[in-house]
């Protein structure tokens, strides 16, 4: 145990429940050619600029968040909170992102395609950067391979982004306070984040959510300000928050009375609710686009990287019959989820199936 422990402490193992597993990679990875990354690099950057566009038209999207949301109990929750949040203060505060792109590679058409995209529980930057390293010197010692590779600067992206919240609030004295699961599975990427925090001369602090349910003292609203411990919180990073079951009334009511304060929030209810599933639909609708009146978002060039997505509602006006007969009917072979959030989109009850 002491030997998982301290493993686990470094990263080199993972919690699932409470067991304790390695980090599985693959030792044989599959190369794409550098135009390919390229490419998928610079429509990124053009991906920004829809969600600008996003932002800008929040209040009136979101009716559509409601509409299509409302039997996920998260994403009620979610809207709860930007409702009871709007104030002078939250309405002028700058909106943060920090996003994970989910794509997969078609190899018949040979181009990215993305499944998703995340605005919460984002953490696999040191993974990734680490994972490449790992490979490389694997390859090079044991299978005599000079594998070719460009290193990810992941680590440097989450850092400038960090920082920059806490420009926005101007003041670099103040902490930055990390919000973690009771028992974290990803402190992996937590420890790296840190150090590399602290190594740039950045104030960390971390809690868990059972001391925001446990410590009435923890912390205090002070003139539009954040104190944890009688320290003053400049940004703070939700590291998980991805299930309803991580929410408690006790961190409801913390999160509500941040997005009232100046504090930044990585992210904040803006941007975590354009981070979920519903929004990739969105996007991909032309009647959903229409109807909402986000048609400025078709120019984009990152539109050509969105896969397929239909939806029972939007698409075939929930009867299940025209949704069949266009599976029937398609080249394209499609995946049946649940749109709900949590990680669980894939576990279909009898019922639903």
């Amino acid at each position: 145990n002491s030997l998982g422990d301290l493993l686990f402490s470094f990263g080199v193992m993972r919690k699932v429940g409470h067991e304790k597993i390695n980090m599985p990679i693959s030792i044989n990875p599959k190369t794409i050619s550098l135009d390919n990354y390229e490419n998928l690099r610079i429509k990124c950057k053009e991906f920004h600029k829809i969600l600008l566009e996003l932002v800008s038209k929040f209040d009136s999207l979101i009716e559509f968040y409601e509409e299509y949301g409302s039997e996920d109990e998260l994403v009620s929750l979610l809207i709860r909170i930007y409702k009871e949040t709007r104030n002078d203060i939250s309405n002028k505060k700058p909106v943060c992102f920090l996003i994970r792109n989910d794509f997969m590679f078609d190899v018949s058409k040979n181009e990215f395609v993305q499944i998703e995209f995340n605005t919460i529980s984002v953490g696999m930057f040191q993974q990734s950067y680490f994972t490449q390293l790992s490979l490389n010197h694997f390859n090079k010692v044991i299978l005599n391979n000079d594998l070719p590779f460009i290193l990810n600067d992941n680590n440097n992206h989450q850092l400038e982004i960090i920082t920059k919240c806490q420009n926005l609030y101007k003041n670099d004295q103040t902490y930055i306070l990390f919000v973690l699961m009771d028992e974290e599975p990803n402190i992996f990427d937590i420890l790296q984040l840190e150090k590399l925090l602290i190594l740039n001369n950045k104030n960390v602090l971390r809690i868990s959510l059972n001391q925001i349910n446990d410590n009435k003292e923890l912390y205090q609203i002070k003139e539009n300000k954040l104190y944890v411990f009688n320290k003053e919180i400049s940004v703070v990073y939700f590291r998980s928050l991805y299930d309803i079951r991580h929410f408690s009334e006790s961190l409801i009511s913390f999160w509500i009375d941040i997005e009232k304060s100046i504090t930044i929030l990585l992210p904040d209810i803006i941007s975590y609710i354009l981070g979920i599933k519903l929004t990739q639909l969105l996007l991909f609708s032309d009647n959903l686009k229409k109807k909402y009146n986000i048609l400025s978002v078709e120019d984009n060039s990152f539109n050509s990287l969105l896969c397929s997505t239909r939806h029972l509602k939007s698409d075939f006006k929930d009867n299940i019959n025209d949704l069949v007969n266009f599976l029937e009917s398609s080249n394209e072979k499609y995946l049946l989820k649940s749109y709900k959030e949590g990680g669980l989109g894939l576990m279909l009850s009898d019922e639903e199936m």
